[in-house]
């Protein structure tokens, strides 16, 4: 396997022989060897590609933005940002749910059809949002 420049961090209840830090009872570690270990498996999905040897796994990716979105939300002009959109100071758990939402932002991305595009030229090209659109309101149209 070629050098792959991808790094995330990901969530770890548990220590791990990985390089971490703890924040707020939380192990964030540099997780290379995770993404090595999982690249292996047939039925990964990419969530950012490079290469074939060279990919972030889509369920890393998803994960990362929930991360990222949630760190955010604790500078201070990011939570009086949402607060004013919201109308209303937003609990911790309201900050979770959206966190959430944040890391299922690219579920498209597990469509076969934009899947393949990477790994084959005369695949059936597809998207990753106007697809999953109406699963999440049926009255969208093309």
């Amino acid at each position: 396997m070629s050098k792959c420049s991808f790094q995330f961090l990901t969530l770890s209840r548990r220590t791990h022989p990985a390089d971490h830090r703890q924040r707020g009872g939380i192990t964030l570690r540099q997780s290379g060897a995770y993404v090595r270990s999982v690249l292996t498996e047939p039925y990964v999905f990419w969530g950012k590609f490079v290469s074939r040897d060279c990919f972030l796994p889509l369920a890393a990716h998803c994960l990362d933005v929930a991360l990222v979105f949630r760190a955010l939300c604790d500078v201070p002009g990011v939570r009086r940002s949402l607060t004013y959109a919201a109308g209303a100071s937003l609990s911790d758990h309201q900050i979770e749910r959206l966190a959430v939402l944040a890391m299922l932002h690219d579920v498209g991305k597990t469509n076969w059809g934009f899947q393949r595009k990477v790994f084959d030229s005369g695949a059936v090209r597809a998207g990753h949002i106007r697809e999953l659109a109406p699963l999440i309101d049926p009255y969208v149209q093309d």
